[in-house]
């Protein structure tokens, strides 16, 4: 998939670990998501269900409660979907914010 900002950049989602690109998951539903993994993990630890069946149910939460975002490296807006898969954009104060605040945590210099 390909997307246009605002500014005229070509923003792509063709692979996978994209420096761009996050998931957002809302305050509002950070904790149902923990409580529903904690459900799944005492289904694996009770012997109840698989390990993979685990893990299949553990994506699907995050699935279902994460929305897409992307940054545009050369502008910095954030394009964030909503719940319906509409982006909404959102543009940086000043030329000094950051073009990558998408980053992993691990990838933060």
């Amino acid at each position: 998939m390909k997307m246009r900002c605002e500014c005229g950049e070509i923003i792509s989602d063709n692979t996978d670990y994209l420096p761009y690109k996050a998931f957002l998951i809302a305050d509002e539903d950070w904790f149902g998501v923990a409580d529903a993994i904690d459900e799944i993990t005492s289904e694996v630890a009770s012997g109840r269900t698989t390990i993979l069946a685990a893990e299949t149910a553990v994506r699907v939460v995050l699935n279902k409660k994460s929305r897409t975002m992307y940054q545009c490296s050369k502008c910095g807006r954030l394009l964030v979907a909503d719940w319906q898969h509409n982006r909404h954009i959102y543009a940086p104060i000043s030329d000094a914010d950051s073009r990558q605040i998408l980053r992993g945590h691990d990838k933060v210099s």
